[in-house]
């Protein structure tokens, strides 16, 4: 009995060797498991850093200016008119000159129809094209490639004329331009008018047209309010450009040399004067007021000299003003109300 027992337990050692491998090799796949499963989780929590690849570059493009199509305003655009028309583009339709044009603007007239002439002040920066639409607003902000300019352009009222002779300009021939706050530009010059000194300097406004230039002698300049409430209940109306008679114009030149700031006895006005008017805004009587100031020139007569005598020019010490400016400056103390 006991050989047999010994036989017995010798048959049953191998098979306990062979579960004793069988569970070291289990555990040691659960272990293998585990650590490959720790290995994971740790490496979610950190990522290497990467060198940047042509395909990121691309998807984060440098910022760019914002792209327009208008047309840019060139270098020089409101030097002299010679310049201007050579750097004029295609972007207007062109027109074909009428007969009879200074050959000097039909660059001009070709690109811009509404070219009328070119006004110029020596010794200022006032240099500039004029222009003529069918009424007073096309280029109120616009310049003349028609694209919006908040400083506009110069131009003459829609029923001024001009044409080939003197006697074909209008009684009153009225140029708007722009003064901004703070900018210099176009009309802001016309200001300086009010000091006599100035004017001595400055006597003389050139305003050229399509046909022949002209010599304009400064008469006077004024200030004047748009708005009834800043004049006790007045305004000013200066926008004729025609006339019943001579009496009518006397009136109206007479009203003008009251409120001029300067005197010059050598140029007196005519009932056969051509009038010029520059009109811009000012700020003379405060910002928040809606007023102008006006320049005004005659043109000169054939037989004249080419520049005014100015000697016995003076400053008119009592020009009549509109309310507010006596307010501002003046206490309220108005000596024409």
């Amino acid at each position: 009995m006991a050989a047999k027992t010994s036989h017995a337990q010798q048959r049953k050692q191998p098979q306990k060797r062979l579960h004793t491998a069988v569970m070291l090799l289990a555990v040691c796949n659960v272990a293998v498991l585990a650590a490959i499963g720790v290995l994971l989780i740790v490496s979610s929590f950190y990522e290497p850093p990467q060198q940047p690849t042509e395909s990121l570059v691309v998807m984060t493009p440098v910022p760019t200016q914002p792209q327009t199509t208008q047309m840019p305003v060139p270098q020089g655009f409101f030097e002299h008119e010679g310049v201007f028309a050579d750097e004029l583009t295609a972007a207007l339709p062109q027109s074909q000159p009428p007969a009879m044009m200074q050959e000097k603007y039909k660059a001009l007239y070709a690109q811009n129809p509404d070219f009328i002439g070119w006004i110029t002040i020596d010794g200022t920066s006032i240099d500039f094209p004029v222009y003529q639409a069918q009424d007073n607003e096309k280029y109120m902000r616009a310049n003349p490639y028609l694209e919006y300019d908040r400083r506009g352009s110069i131009f003459m009222d829609y029923r001024c004329q001009t044409g080939v002779s003197r006697a074909q300009f209008s009684a009153c021939t009225i140029l708007y331009g722009h003064h901004l706050i703070a900018d210099d530009s176009l009309f802001a010059e016309v200001e300086n008018y009010l000091s006599v000194a100035y004017y001595k300097t400055h006597p003389v406004v050139r305003f050229n047209t399509l046909y022949g230039d002209y010599e304009w002698f400064v008469s006077d300049v004024f200030l004047t309010n748009v708005d009834e409430k800043d004049d006790n209940g007045n305004a000013f109306y200066y926008l004729y450009t025609k006339f019943t008679d001579d009496a009518a114009f006397a009136a109206f030149t007479d009203d003008i040399h009251e409120r001029s700031f300067i005197r010059n006895p050598a140029v007196q006005i005519q009932p056969e004067d051509k009038l010029l008017l520059l009109s811009t805004c000012t700020y003379r009587l405060g910002e928040q007021t809606d007023a102008r100031c006006v320049l005004v020139c005659r043109l000169r007569r054939q037989n004249e000299a080419a520049v005014p005598d100015v000697s016995a020019a003076v400053q008119n010490d009592n020009p009549h003003l509109p309310q507010i400016w006596y307010d501002l400056h003046e206490n309220g103390e108005n000596p024409w109300k």
